[in-house]
Order: structure tokens, then sequence, then C-alpha cells
């Protein structure tokens, strides 16, 4: 599979990275809690159903 990535600069986080997959559906969310002493996290999107048009 081939990812592509988006750096966002800004929001509830300074900077965020975004992965998405072949199909353009987002696999992975890198970010950092800059509320919570700046600690890394990562939040993997598996198990992708449609409902109603909508992924979730």
């Amino acid at each position: 599979m081939t990812t592509r990535a988006v750096r966002v600069l800004g929001g509830l986080s300074t900077v965020q990275d975004f992965y998405f997959g072949d199909d353009l559906l987002l696999r992975r969310h890198d970010y950092h809690v800059d509320i919570a002493g700046g600690f890394a996290a990562a939040q993997y999107v598996t198990d992708i159903e449609e409902g109603d048009g909508y992924f979730s």
C-alpha cells in the first residue's frame, strides 16, 4: 500500500501529520498533545465501514 502524508500546522496541535492509503481514506493521524505537556500521540484507523454513504 502506498501512503500519502499531509502535514498541517496549527489547530489543536502545533503540528499534525495525516497519512492516507491508496483509497485516499485516513489510515493514521500523528500529533503532539500540546495542552498536556506535548507528548506524542498516534491514532490508527482500521476496520473502516460505510454507512449511508459515510465512512466511519
